[in-house]
């Protein structure tokens, strides 16, 4: 083994050091490269960030509402929470259901446009 001269490496206890340098340098680097490659990873992380971001936005939009269009805001958010609640639970079936709408209604667009 070399030290950092370019000379070799002669005390046990050194070159051990060196190894377990060089262990935690490639542990980090592999961990780095493996954040990079995990797709699902980042794309989680950015829906949370953006997420995140459209809370902060809406919130800022909502504070500066004038006073009768917040109280109305709260009134329709309180309508609106036992029906999401009761959606809650058929997330993706409604999702679904939203995309078939939205193809029919382009593809009838289409159709009509011709």
């Amino acid at each position: 083994m070399r030290d950092a001269s370019g000379e070799r490496a002669a005390d046990p206890d050194q070159i051990r050091a060196e190894i377990e340098t060089t262990r935690a340098d490639l542990a980090d680097t592999v961990n780095a490269l493996s954040a990079k490659l995990d797709v699902k990873a980042q794309a989680r992380q950015k829906l949370l960030e953006v997420r995140q971001e459209a809370s902060r936005k809406g919130a800022q939009l909502r504070g500066s509402a004038p006073a009768p269009v917040q109280k109305s805001l709260d009134r329709v958010t309180a309508a609106a929470a036992p029906v999401l609640r009761r959606a809650q639970p058929y997330k993706k079936q409604l999702v679904a259901a939203g995309a078939a709408l939205a193809l029919f209604m382009v593809v009838f667009r289409r159709r009509q446009s011709n």
